[in-house]
Parts: structure tokens; C-alpha cells; sequence
């Protein structure tokens, strides 16, 4: 797929200066309507790590550098954490209540959350390779997540290096 940048038409620009469609619209071969900046931005942040290649490789792919490529993926990434996850990751208010649920839906006592870990793959880093090294030789983060009786998710950790053991994770966390 051959992707263009194309500039907008110089005549619709505001008085900040910036055109007011936006400075920048992507064709691409099936695009019905141009796309925003920030729909540009947001689709090629959301897409690139649901792809199994690199920054680089994705960029060449869109004609985009590398270094755009990474630093759209992490403004992103960073304005999700800063004011969507809080939303949606949040300790219940009602602990009882959640472990009410538990103990209505298996008869647990006492549970207030159920916790699992996983190891998400990333590419090798520069320095620090060694750290990311996982038990199953392969680069990756280690997360910890817990989940109340809805299936929603109340507490993540994504903080640790894949070469740190699950438990270690949980006694350094906040909630142990």
C-alpha cells in the first residue's frame, strides 16, 4: 500500500496559522474522506503494536521516520495512562461488595480480586538487554493485573523487567 502526505489548500489557514482542516492529511489506496491530524496519529499509534515488526519497518511501510513513528506510539500510550486507564483501572470503593460477589459466584471467602501475570514480547533494547530477558529467553515486560468479580480491571502493573519473577512483582507492588 503506497501512502502521500499532501498538504491542505494554503487558503484555509486560521489565524494561528495552522490550516483549520488541519496541516496534513494522509491518502491512502480505499480512503473514502481525508483524515484528521489526530485520526492520522491515533491510527498509526493503535496499529503499530498490534503489528509483530518494528518501528522502522512499520515506518518505511507508511513512509513515515522511524523516530515520528515512535514518538506518536508514545504520546499516545502516554495520554491513554494519564486520562483514559484511570477511568477504567480503578480499586473498587466497595470492598465488601466485591467480595460478596466472589464468595456469591464460587464461594470464596475473603477474596477481593484475582490476580494473574503475563509476559508481554518487546524488542531488545540497547542497554539493559539482559534485564528484559525472560525465563523463556525471549525480551519482554512482566504485568500483573487483577480483576474483580465483572471481569473489570482494578490494578496493573507494567513496571518490571520480564527477567523478575511474578512474585516479586506482587510483594513490590502497592497492593501487597
Amino acid at each position: 500500500m503506497q501512502v502521500g502526505v499532501q498538504r491542505e489548500d494554503p487558503s484555509n489557514v486560521s489565524e494561528n496559522g495552522r490550516n483549520s482542516e488541519h496541516d496534513r492529511t494522509i491518502f491512502a489506496p480505499g480512503n473514502q474522506r481525508k483524515l484528521r491530524a489526530e485520526e492520522q496519529l491515533l491510527q498509526m499509534a493503535l496499529h503499530q503494536p498490534s503489528m509483530e515488526r518494528q518501528y522502522h519497518s512499520f515506518g518505511d511501510k507508511l513512509g513515515i521516520f522511524k523516530a515520528s513513528v515512535l514518538r506518536t506510539v508514545h504520546e499516545v500510550v502516554a495520554t491513554v495512562n494519564r486520562k483514559i486507564l484511570p477511568q477504567w483501572v480503578r480499586w473498587p470503593r466497595n470492598v465488601t461488595e466485591v467480595m460478596r460477589e466472589f464468595y456469591d459466584l464460587g464461594r470464596m471467602p475473603l477474596v477481593c480480586g484475582c490476580v494473574d501475570g503475563t509476559l508481554i514480547e518487546v524488542d531488545a533494547p540497547s542497554d539493559n538487554e539482559t534485564n528484559l530477558v525472560d525465563r523463556h529467553g525471549n525480551h519482554s515486560i512482566s504485568v500483573m493485573l487483577v480483576c474483580v468479580p465483572d471481569l473489570c480491571f482494578c490494578y496493573m502493573a507494567v513496571n518490571w523487567p520480564g527477567s523478575v519473577h511474578d512474585d516479586r512483582v506482587l510483594r513490590n507492588s502497592r497492593m501487597y
